[in-house]
């Protein structure tokens, strides 16, 4: 029959098998998952926000060039850089 220990927070099982010692350990899994997700979300937001300064420059230059500004607004907000890149292409 195996002998387990448990240490508090840091958690380390130690198995003693067959005069063999194997030793498992685990960090703090609660604190990588969410720094994990933290990074997630701030990776998502920074995103957003790139999408949106885009789709706002599109709509000022387009605006400015005498184009339908709406139309690329939406664009741009829809499919995000590749509308940047197809305005780019097509602007004046």
């Amino acid at each position: 029959m195996p002998n387990y220990f448990v240490r508090h927070k840091y958690i380390k099982i130690k198995k003693v098998n067959r005069g063999k010692e194997m030793i498992f350990q685990f960090g703090d899994i609660f604190g990588l998952m969410a720094t994990l997700y933290l990074i997630i979300i701030v990776v998502v937001i920074l995103f957003f926000v790139i999408g949106l300064v885009l789709a706002i420059w599109v709509y000022k230059d387009a605006k400015k060039r005498d184009m339908n500004a709406a139309v690329w607004l939406l664009i741009v907000l829809l499919t995000g850089c590749i509308g940047c890149i197809i305005y780019l292409v097509v602007r004046d």
